[in-house]
């Protein structure tokens, strides 16, 4: 690896001593990879049992997980470095809590901060690229997630809508990805000094905006994947002097973890209680984390977030729908309908209203009323345990190989009509029962070849 001139003297002056270990072990081949479980899927424990768990959190292991396996595919494991699992760890969510992840994409973060919900509280998670908020909300969807709300939005779009709205504000900023460089060549070939100017202004922007959402007494977390300190230490005393509502989180420093520099800003001693996670010292990349606290003596503005307005279904949708939850499970799905279009989703009473939102998820896309029937949705078999479904059909991995490849599935006769499909108890989608075939609905753009041994 050949690291930009420019990032060797800068480095080399800052770190001084330091600095051989630092680039030998950001020219290391060996990268930590990592893997969470999902606390809302039941059972997905077992997974973590042979592993090495990574001590900056609670859901998390180091290893390699095959985006081809069952685990994977059924949300119950997602594929995240070791580094990154911290911001999501220290914001400390707690179920009932709201909560907005601003750059959620691709959503290892976002993901994590559900998990720490539960079903209860609210998610929002948004993401301003088209692309990137696409993948956004798959991973939402195959997670489980039943009370998340994937927008796309500019910051100061969002901060009109939601002043002081939230308990918990995640700010995983887009930076000069110097963190990354011994994962991503492309990161090294995009580096420049002026990458990092213009890093460091667009982070003011979004935290200005961020700090507008943020309730009295809630808190921030904002972190980078890069080593500069223009968009760390000093984003946080330029942070601290401009805000004085905001005071500095302490965090404990554990399996490397170092504090922040506070002499490569203002030299605000508070700044040392953010931390930072260099390659030489962690089994993991290269990551800075701060957690505020907003003051809560503060004035509250008295802006009451609209919640959303259920939608009254014609008697033809309300009897398609009641039928199809009859014959598909075995108690009432929770969630109030909302209509878009003639798609029906399900979202928590508490959800805000998001009709002038541009929004791609909405709490559970339940499915679509077509002509004289109801066809469910991917992530109606994805939202809820398979207890919740009546007579889910339980595979083996043949059968799952099949599966993941659209082709249909021999069953026994007695199955008829919308099948939950499931491994090892895990949700994975739908098929459509009919006299001993099981037609395949996983989604066509979801499917992957997967060679038969």
């Amino acid at each position: 690896m050949k690291l930009p001139r420019m990032f060797e003297e800068k480095y080399k002056k800052l770190l001084g001593d330091e600095a051989p270990a630092f680039f030998a072990a950001l020219t290391e081949e060996s990268v930590q990879k990592g893997f969470r479980i999902n606390p809302l899927r039941k059972g997905a424990e077992i997974f973590g049992q042979e592993a090495d768990p990574i001590p900056w959190t609670h859901v998390g292991y180091y290893g390699e997980v095959d985006g081809k396996s069952p685990a994977y595919q059924s949300g119950a494991l997602y594929s995240q470095e070791p580094s990154a699992m911290y911001p999501a760890e220290a914001a400390q969510v707690k179920p009932g809590d709201w909560v907005l992840d601003l750059c959620a994409a691709p959503g290892g973060k976002a993901t994590q901060l559900a998990g720490a919900l539960g079903s209860s509280g609210i998610l929002v998670a948004n993401e301003i690229h088209p692309k990137r908020a696409k993948i956004l909300s798959e991973n939402i969807e195959r997670a489980g997630i039943q009370n998340a709300l994937v927008t796309q939005h500019a910051p100061e779009e969002l901060s009109e809508r939601f002043l002081q709205a939230f308990d918990v504000v995640v700010v995983d900023a887009p930076c000069s990805g110097e963190g990354m460089f011994r994962k991503d060549a492309v990161a090294i070939a995009q580096w420049n000094v002026d990458l990092v100017e213009e890093c460091e202004a667009r982070q003011r922007h979004i935290l200005s905006e961020s700090l507008r959402m943020l309730k009295p007494g809630g808190r921030l977390v904002y972190s980078t994947c890069t080593f500069s300190p223009e968009e760390n230490e000093k984003i946080l005393a330029w942070l601290l002097a401009s805000h004085d509502e905001m005071h500095m989180v302490p965090q404990t420093l554990v399996g490397g973890m170092q504090p922040a520099r506070p002499e490569w800003a203002d030299g605000n001693e508070a700044i040392s209680q953010a931390v930072r996670f260099w390659p030489h010292h962690v089994k993991g990349e290269g990551h800075f984390v701060a957690v505020l606290e907003k003051s809560r003596d503060i004035p509250a503005i008295h802006a009451p977030i609209k919640k959303v307005i259920p939608t009254k279904l014609s008697p033809e949708q309300a009897a398609l729908w009641e039928q199809f939850q009859a014959d598909t499970f075995c108690e009432t799905v929770p969630g109030i309908p909302y209509l878009i279009g003639d798609h029906l989703h399900l979202v928590p009473a508490q959800m805000p209203d998001f009709s002038h939102l541009n929004i791609l998820r909405s709490g559970v896309h339940a499915g679509e009323f077509k002509k004289n029937r109801f066809e469910p949705n991917h992530a109606l078999a994805l939202a809820y345990s398979p207890q919740m479904y009546r007579d889910p059909i339980e595979m083996n991995f043949q059968q799952y190989r099949r599966y993941v490849q659209g082709l249909s599935l021999e069953i026994d006769e007695e199955y008829a009509g919308f099948k939950q499909v499931c491994i090892q108890n895990l949700p994975l989608g739908w098929v459509k029962a009919v006299q001993g075939t099981a037609k395949n609905f996983f989604p066509k753009g979801l499917r992957f070849q997967f060679p038969f041994y």
